[in-house]
């Protein structure tokens, strides 16, 4: 969705060069601005929504089997490394408790 808002703002901004060009009247590009600005205002909030905490049963099969490899292996700490880069949100202890719920 922040990418379709990033166009839209960039069409909105290429259409007031267009529309000062053609038309040269000043109120028509500012709208095409604001509305350009609004698009880029919905880009900015899209992408910065709260991370969550990740919870043991938001593992998928995959991810789970993932993380057991890494536990065979002796790699505890490059499986609690695994889960916080899946869940942006997720506290280092918190993900150390996932691991510890697999392990």
């Amino acid at each position: 969705m922040r990418n379709l808002y990033l166009v839209l703002a960039a069409l909105a901004c290429i259409a007031a060069v267009v529309a000062r060009a053609a038309t040269g009247t000043p109120w028509l590009p500012l709208v095409a601005l604001i509305i350009g600005g609004v698009f880029l205002v919905l880009a900015l909030r899209s992408n910065f929504e709260p991370a969550k905490e990740a919870t043991f049963e938001d593992l998928d099969k995959e991810q789970r089997a993932e993380l057991q490899r890494l536990l065979a292996n002796g790699q505890f700490g490059a499986a609690v490394g695994q889960v916080r880069l899946w869940f942006r949100g997720t506290s280092q202890e918190r993900a150390e408790e996932i691991v510890k719920q697999l392990a």
